[in-house]
């Protein structure tokens, strides 16, 4: 978790910390772009399709193929609550 997160008492699921891991600010790459800045339905979105149709060598499948819708959408919900 970032520093900023825990200095204003955000406690982030596990699965959350994963995803913020390599998905911060600082990187903001094409592929791998920061979480704070998408929508809840793009976060869904990138989220489903990379469980569903991953792309050749990307690392996301291995963490969206075990996800369920539900817990797609909780994530989203809980990345998109993490706002600077």
């Amino acid at each position: 978790m970032s520093l900023a997160l825990a200095a204003n008492g955000f406690a982030a699921s596990p699965l959350a910390l994963s995803c913020l891991g390599c998905h911060q600010p600082s990187v903001n790459a094409p592929e791998m772009p920061a979480l704070n800045a998408l929508s809840y339905r793009r976060l869904t979105q990138a989220l489903r399709s990379a469980r569903d149709a991953p792309r050749p060598g990307s690392i996301m499948a291995r963490f969206a193929s075990k996800l369920s819708d539900a817990e797609i959408d909780r994530l989203a919900a809980e990345l998109t609550s993490i706002r600077p």
